[in-house]
């Protein structure tokens, strides 16, 4: 049943995935949370800070089973919120 659900958020951890070369640079990293991939970096802050439509930009994102934050810290303090948005992608698939 695991398997299924990862299969039905696929599509967008797909575009999550398109963020993890950013964990590749100095000061980025990656490790994994109760299934879910977190990633943070420099990068990472950059886009969350400039290219996420919201005042300030975000704390930190979810696409399907991956997390990107801003950094370690935040990563920790939005997990349980971030988790909330893992279960709507596994829930509703690539219509989330």
């Amino acid at each position: 049943m695991r398997a299924l659900t990862y299969a039905w958020a696929f599509p967008n951890t797909l575009v999550g995935a398109l963020l993890v070369p950013a964990t590749l640079t100095p000061g980025s990293g990656s490790h994994v949370v109760d299934g879910v991939l977190e990633i943070h970096g420099p990068m990472i802050d950059w886009i969350l800070c400039h290219l996420v439509p919201i005042r300030g930009g975000a704390a930190a994102i979810t696409f399907g089973h991956i997390v990107a934050g801003r950094d370690p810290e935040t990563l920790e303090m939005t997990r349980a919120h971030e988790r909330v948005h893992v279960r709507q992608c596994e829930r509703w698939g690539p219509f989330f």
